[in-house]
């Protein structure tokens, strides 16, 4: 788009070089004299900078030809110790499962240990029904160990809001009630 400049970067805030392996926050900036702001922001975000370059949450990267590639949200990055995963790349594993239609994963808390653990939501095609253990299965032999989720959660759906979003923040919310636990 004529109107906008992108760059990549880094959590240093180093602009990185065009290339798949560079993945960072996607940053905009209108190239036209107009003022953009964010309807009812909470103060504690930070959304733009003082060059006007707005953050957009987006992963990405830029190809050597120029084409901007999404990459997932910044906010699906988990910190496992080991690694930093990106939810992205697990859902694009479990979404290759011939059962299934569309997943989400994140981080939720373990109940009196203080530690975390990857949790998927998965909503299945219609036609075909399939185990949690069946799943966890296919999990365990097509990502690294650190990246497959101790908790599988079946839904009918996982879109439900207007912008056809699946609302991760809804998902870990739900997990603090008992009946999410028992059909977890």
């Amino acid at each position: 788009m004529d109107i906008f400049e992108v760059k990549i970067i880094n959590q240093q805030k180093e602009v990185l070089e065009p290339g798949s392996d560079n993945i960072g926050e996607v940053l905009i900036r209108l190239k036209i004299p107009l003022s953009i702001t964010y309807y009812k922001r909470k103060e504690d975000e930070r959304y733009f900078d003082e060059e006007g370059w707005i953050y957009t949450g987006d992963l990405g990267f830029i190809d050597k030809e120029g084409y901007l590639f999404y990459a997932g949200r910044s906010e699906d990055l988990i910190d496992r110790g080991i690694e930093v995963v990106n939810a992205y790349d697990i859902e694009k594993i479990a979404n290759k499962h011939p059962l299934v239609f569309e997943s989400a994963v994140f981080e939720v808390p373990i109940k009196q240990s203080g530690k975390k653990a990857l949790k998927i939501c998965v909503d299945l095609k219609k036609e075909g029904s399939i185990t949690h253990e069946a799943l966890y299965n296919y999990l365990r032999e097509n990502l690294a160990y650190f990246m497959v989720p101790r908790f599988i959660e079946f839904k009918p759906q996982l879109r439900n809001n207007i912008m056809e979003y699946i609302n991760k923040t809804n998902l870990k919310e739900e997990w603090n009630s008992d009946m999410c636990k028992k059909k977890t």
